[in-house]
């Protein structure tokens, strides 16, 4: 990118989340069927993203069976929401493409793409919808993904040091991840203590791991992007890139965060 690129691109991508983020966080806000319809839509878009890096040799009945698999699957949490019948919409459609993917020869990257798709969009209504404490789960999801991104990018800017992973994504360092952890999670303790929300060992805990989880699903887009040659996910968002590249460490962070939630029943809020 030549030096006079550089800062159209950077009001490029200002202009797009001042316009965009108040949109999002009304949505998040109102819930219901206008936040589902968010993240099914956005679901659909991380899986037609995924085939648009991975699926370039695929054949198309099989790009053709994904889209319409995800779509029935993003159909169904927006109506039903994240119960059992998106539960059975996930388990059939990652088994409809297993088996198709087996006779294309092609198995793993399109049941893989549509997991990734299906069960962030599930997680994410999952804890939205979580009674009582739904708005504040996912206010504490992004505020600790947020935090843990900015801080990481910002203190590995400063500090430099040995890379955190050079074969993936060579910008980042051990230390901007550290530091990203550290200060996410003293961010994300502000902001429940803000709440009243005492805090706990558990509690903290769980930040440090979501903060974790959340690089480590950054570092995963990246390194899918670079074993198929792509330098971003998709266009759709003007200075950006693509919907992947954007929730990648959420998308991670969320689905973790909600199979813990479903699994032990705990949550740092409620």
């Amino acid at each position: 990118m030549s030096e006079t690129s550089k800062p159209s691109n950077m009001r490029t991508r200002i202009v797009s989340a001042v316009i965009l983020a108040p949109v999002v966080l009304a949505l998040i806000g109102l819930g219901g069927f206008p936040y589902r319809a968010l993240v099914a839509i956005a679901g659909f878009l991380m899986l037609f993203e995924w085939v648009s890096i991975t699926g370039r040799q695929w054949e198309p009945n099989l790009r053709v069976a994904s889209y319409g698999l995800a779509a029935l699957t993003m159909g169904a949490l927006f109506f039903s929401g994240a119960g059992m019948l998106a539960l059975i919409f996930i388990v059939i459609g990652m088994l409809a493409l297993f088996g198709a993917g087996i006779a294309y020869n092609t198995p793993r990257w399109p049941v893989a793409g549509y997991l990734y798709a299906s069960l962030a969009a599930f997680s994410l209504i999952y804890l939205r919808e979580g009674e009582g404490t739904g708005l504040l789960a996912i206010a504490y999801l992004f505020v600790l993904v947020w935090a843990t991104d900015i801080f990481a990018y910002f203190v590995g800017k400063t500090l430099k040091g040995p890379k955190l992973a050079p074969s993936i994504s060579p910008g980042k360092t051990i230390s901007g991840a550290v530091g990203g952890l550290i200060l996410a999670v003293a961010c994300t303790s502000v902001f429940l203590l803000s709440f009243s929300v005492a805090l706990s060992a558990g509690a903290i805990a769980l930040m440090a791991v979501l903060s974790i989880v959340s690089q480590a699903g950054d570092l995963f887009e990246s390194w899918v992007k670079r074993r198929f040659g792509v330098k971003d996910s998709g266009w759709i968002i003007p200075g950006h890139g693509g919907i992947l590249d954007r929730v990648d460490g959420l998308v991670a962070a969320a689905i973790a965060m909600a199979l813990l939630g479903w699994l032990i029943g705990y949550q740092p809020f409620a």
